[in-house]
């Protein structure tokens, strides 16, 4: 049994446990790991394809 934690209003969170979530951690902390990273490719992306597009356009005008 873990470390446990009493919360201001006496809900009491046993740290380990937590985390372990019962054997399933592997899958929900992946789960969640995933989501960060696919949420941050899709700020991400736009902005990087957006900026070579540009210099696209500016290359094809300074060659006319």
């Amino acid at each position: 049994m873990g470390k446990a934690t009493c919360t201001g209003n006496g809900i009491r969170i046993v740290e380990t446990e937590f985390f372990a979530m019962d054997g399933y951690a592997f899958y929900v902390w992946g789960s969640y790991g995933l989501s960060a990273v696919i949420l941050i490719a899709n700020a991400m992306l736009p902005r990087i394809r957006e900026k070579s597009l540009l210099k696209r356009i500016a290359r094809g005008y300074s060659e006319d």
